[in-house]
């Protein structure tokens, strides 16, 4: 989690982007044949996947922290 808190500002421009891209009728795609291939096919990985491979980020991981802080707060309440 500390990860992602790290480079949450640059995730966050680049995650703007991609929906930026998005709302502009573009999307991400693979090209066969390399950048001057001719058939693109979108990678359909949604923008927090994308961003967590960019970054080198375990979302399983985090998602266990995630829940392990939660069940800390919730013991701390009774």
């Amino acid at each position: 989690m500390a990860k992602m808190l790290a480079v949450r500002d640059h995730s966050q421009v680049i995650g703007e982007f991609i929906d930026w891209l998005s709302a502009n009728g573009m999307t991400i795609c693979r090209a066969n044949g390399g950048l001057r291939g001719t058939l693109f096919h979108p990678v359909g990985i949604p923008t927090e996947e994308l961003l967590a491979q960019h970054f080198g980020i375990d979302l399983e991981a985090v998602e266990v922290e995630r829940r392990a802080v939660l069940a800390e707060l919730r013991a701390g309440q009774h």
